[in-house]
């Protein structure tokens, strides 16, 4: 009896011996141990991404949201969410996981490696740039295409408006955005074509000043449009009147005589062909030399009276 109990026993014990090794019971060699998965945060992922194969880029942001950019800049987002090692998108359907070597593989095995937004995008359409007028470009004289008026644009800020029976007056302009805008609430435009165009749709185009007219003393037809300062110099007399007006070299000028008004003495400058005062009096040649104001008063060439030199 006491000998089949001792081979039961050693039996028992060869048995368990077995079991021990086949389950690594050695504990030096380390094997059988239980091999932990690495661990992976969200933080691993944090960064843009660029795919190997393709033109797209993924940031992932700490936020919890991400940007999917494509080849011309494009951008889509939306959220994501951490499930153990890997990183889900849209419910689930995409997901990311770290490769182990730095770089990132997605459900379709497609690899990614860390990168950063390009300067340039790849497939960016390049847009031609738009034609914007400059302030020169509106420079010079037109005419209305279907009037009879006259646009004479100086570079200084100045206008010259003309009209078909001679008469006219002078304004100023602002440049701003492309538009020139007169102070008489005309806006013009100036296309990529050439042609010039006001607020209410009407065409302009280059022209030259009229040159004559039936009435030279009476309007502006007729005038001489290539005098300058040096012209302007000297005593000039009123026609029937006991009034002189000096113009003197050094930029002013002075009236004399009978003349009413609240200078007598002040400055003028040259606003393209014409010379105008500093009391808005604006003078120009006509035909016959004399000088004629905008309201058609002429003077022609004299000389000061003795009491007034």
């Amino acid at each position: 009896m006491k000998k089949a109990r001792l081979a039961t026993l050693v039996i028992c014990l060869l048995a368990l011996a077995l079991l021990l090794s086949a389950c690594g019971g050695d504990a030096g060699d380390g094997r059988g141990d239980v091999v932990e998965e690495p661990q992976v945060t969200a933080g691993d992922f944090y960064g843009c991404w660029e795919y190997e194969e393709y033109d797209n880029w993924l940031c992932i942001n700490a936020d919890g949201t991400y940007e999917w950019y494509n080849p011309d800049g494009t951008c889509t987002s939306g959220e994501y969410t951490i499930d153990g090692v890997e990183l889900l998108m849209n419910d689930g359907e995409l997901f990311f996981a770290l490769d182990g070597e730095g770089g990132m593989i997605d459900s379709e095995g497609d690899r990614l490696f860390k990168s950063s937004l390009p300067e340039v995008w790849p497939g960016a359409v390049e847009e031609e740039a738009g034609f914007t007028a400059i302030a020169a470009d509106f420079s010079g004289c037109w005419k209305y295409d279907d009037y009879g008026v006259w646009l004479y644009i100086y570079g200084d800020g100045h206008y010259d408006w003309i009209y078909e029976n001679g008469d006219g007056y002078i304004g100023s302009w602002t440049f701003s955005d492309g538009e020139m805008h007169l102070d008489n609430d005309t806006v013009l435009y100036f296309d990529e074509d050439g042609i010039l165009t006001d607020d209410d749709g009407d065409t302009f185009a280059r022209s030259t000043l009229p040159n004559e007219g039936s009435d030279p003393g009476d309007s502006w037809d007729g005038l001489d449009w290539d005098s300058n300062a040096e012209d302007f110099y000297g005593c000039w007399e009123a026609y029937g009147e006991y009034i002189w007006l000096y113009i003197y070299d050094d930029g002013t000028y002075e009236w004399f005589g009978d003349y009413d008004g609240s200078d007598w003495i002040g400055t003028y400058y040259m606003l393209g062909n014409a010379l105008v005062l500093d009391t808005s009096v604006v003078f120009v040649f006509n035909e016959y030399g004399d000088i004629v104001d905008q309201d058609g008063n002429d003077m022609y060439a004299s000389e000061l009276p003795d009491e007034y030199l």
